[in-house]
């Protein structure tokens, strides 16, 4: 993707709405340095609680008005990013909690906002580089705190860092590894060695050292179907469908030879994994999850209002799984967990925005070929996908997920158009 030219701020000093993807860039060296900044706030913004969430919004939001052009310019791609936190926000008129739902739903709200604003004055090579640099520093941070954790129920030893959670460290690792790979074709020796071979070894050693099952599974399969759709693209086009089919074939076959095996591949893997069928608890927490939502089966509970102190259900399910700090507990899947918060209606808008990324994804690819947006919102997009039936990455409000998550949303608009300068020809 070629590199916008910025407008001269003198030569336009009224303000003007920009069209879908017309938008100026900031400096590589600037977009490089507010993303990863971005990312390690994400990362260790609940050790820090509100000062470096205000310096997030401050690095994007001082963007809004940007070289004579209002960034935040109403678009369909500004809609579809925005109506899910708009729901989450409005689901405080029937919340238990509603000053805490309304809360965390502006928080999330100013998230989607402050992704918008990065993907339209950030360019997608500059960005991943960010990101990139982000998930270094954290990771590095993560491997000198030297913290980790015993599973109560696998007894396995697992680094968390100062995450809490073997799990964040996995998904931060899962999602260098990808980009330090996409980055490879895409840069010079010098840019390899930093934004490819030094991440792509850190963060291998952080997803082997966390034991993450999910973020492993996810990013074995994530590897797999990017290696197939990359042999898929480098066919004549007349052939390319041909082959969907075949690996669509091959995968209901495959997925009905492991059920008329009773499950029995399954629970080896889950096994070699070190879990147990139940996934150390998690279907349990999936019934209990869909019989609480269904006593509020249409609006849900409330943005965040159902892992709150005192709800007899939530203390319970603390209790059960021994959580004494009452945090950073969900019911394990992400459609669940959204069908809790804000019922069908959000379940709907969750699922259709999962579906639309991954679709735009397949689209870029077949439509481009493998460029560094279309192997970014492919893998990034189905990543979530894939981790969405384990985890509940994107549901916020702050954090890596639901900040790449609304990246991808804010994507939806055509490749940037350069702005020409005034002497231009």
């Amino acid at each position: 993707m070629q590199h916008a030219q910025e407008i001269d701020t003198e030569a336009s000093p009224s303000l003007r709405r920009a069209e879908e993807g017309d938008f100026p860039y900031v400096s590589d060296a600037a977009g490089m340095l507010y993303v990863a900044v971005s990312v390690i706030i994400m990362a260790f913004s609940a050790w820090f609680t509100v000062f470096p969430i205000f310096i997030f919004l401050l690095i994007w939001f001082r963007h809004i008005f940007y070289k004579g052009v209002f960034i935040l310019s109403p678009s369909p791609s500004l809609f579809a990013t925005l109506i899910f936190p708009f729901l989450c926000c409005y689901s405080a008129f029937w919340s238990d909690y509603p000053l805490t739902t309304l809360y965390h739903g502006i928080e999330l709200l100013t998230l989607a906002l402050s992704a918008t604003i990065m993907m339209r004055i950030v360019p997608v090579k500059t960005f991943i580089k960010g990101l990139l640099l982000g998930i270094v520093i954290t990771l590095g941070i993560t491997l000198a705190s030297g913290n980790y954790t015993v599973d109560y129920l696998s007894k396995v030893s697992s680094l968390t860092g100062f995450f809490g959670s073997k799990n964040e460290v996995g998904f931060f690792a899962e999602i260098g590894i990808y980009l330090s790979l996409l980055m490879l074709g895409y840069t010079n020796f010098f840019e390899k060695l930093i934004f490819s071979f030094i991440p792509l070894i850190m963060c291998a050693a952080c997803l082997y050292l966390s034991k993450s099952a999910t973020s492993v599974a996810s990013m074995i399969m994530l590897l797999g179907m990017s290696g197939t759709t990359y042999i898929i693209m480098r066919m004549p086009q007349q052939l390319r469908g041909l082959a969907i089919a075949g690996v669509f074939l091959s995968l209901i076959t495959g997925g009905l030879i492991i059920a008329a095996g009773h499950f029995d591949i399954f629970d080896a893997t889950l096994n070699a994994l070190g879990k147990n069928p139940t996934l150390t608890g998690r279907t349990y927490l999936w019934s209990e999850g869909l019989r609480n939502g269904m006593e509020r089966p249409m609006l849900g509970y409330g943005y965040t209002a159902f892992w709150i102190p005192g709800r007899p259900e939530a203390e319970e399910y603390w209790s059960e799984f021994f959580i004494p700090g009452k945090t950073g507990f969900h019911f394990h899947n992400l459609f669940i967990q959204t069908f809790v918060d804000v019922g069908l209606v959000g379940l709907s808008l969750m699922v259709w925005s999962l579906i639309a990324n991954c679709g735009r994804g397949i689209g870029l690819l077949w439509r481009r070929g493998l460029t560094l947006e279309s192997g970014l919102v492919f893998g990034l997009s189905w990543m979530f996908l894939l981790r969405a039936c384990f985890e509940v990455d994107v549901l916020g409000p702050y954090g890596m997920g639901p900040l790449l998550f609304f990246a991808l949303m804010a994507m939806q608009a055509p490749v940037k158009r350069a702005i020409p300068t005034p002497n231009a020809e």
